[in-house]
């Protein structure tokens, strides 16, 4: 369970520059900018522009630390070994991510407002773990601006609206008003 949750942790990191930005060419076919929408021809969205993004990612991790990340936007991909083959089998843990995000980026790298949320399915040598996350920038009505609701990975503004792990529920403790 510890190399489950120390990989999710690493994994939002990772992916916090991708999933709030479209910063390929690559990954702007996966985040579709309505037409008109990108008057600098960039690849993100201008100022006030709702984009959407929907793709997969692949994170996997042994016991002796080695993982594989293939961001699922047309990056190349990353870790301490060229293929999950070289991982150790026995210890495997393998996530596999559906993220989607809408907002907008106001013709900067970054998600600026709006929602992203994240699907993933851990299975590994403790079994199937699936994890939900929904996290919204303070311009959406379900932002509280609780610190302990904070995404510290995707820096001031976002919070976790809903954060549920198999088995445990929703994570998320809303501040009673």
């Amino acid at each position: 369970m510890f190399k489950k949750l120390l990989a999710l942790t690493m994994i939002i990191g990772l992916l916090a520059p991708l999933m709030v930005a479209p910063t390929s060419a690559a990954s702007s076919e996966v985040c579709k900018i309505p037409r008109g929408g990108d008057a600098d021809g960039n690849g993100i969205g201008d100022a006030g522009v709702q984009v959407v993004c929907n793709f997969t990612a692949y994170y996997a991790v042994d016991a002796n630390g080695d993982w594989y990340l293939d961001y699922g936007d047309g990056r190349d991909v990353v870790g301490t070994v060229s293929s999950p083959a070289e991982l150790d089998s026995a210890t495997l843990e393998e996530c596999f991510y559906q993220i989607h995000s809408r907002g907008s980026f106001e013709d900067t790298p970054y998600q600026d407002t709006g929602e992203i949320s994240n699907r993933v399915r851990c299975v590994g040598p403790d079994g199937v773990t699936t994890y939900n996350w929904v996290m919204v920038a303070s311009d959406d009505p379900r932002y509280t601006g609780d610190p302990a609701l904070a995404v510290p990975e995707f820096g001031p503004g976002w919070e976790y609206a809903v954060n549920t792990e198999s088995g445990k529920g929703n994570l998320v403790v809303k501040p009673q008003g």
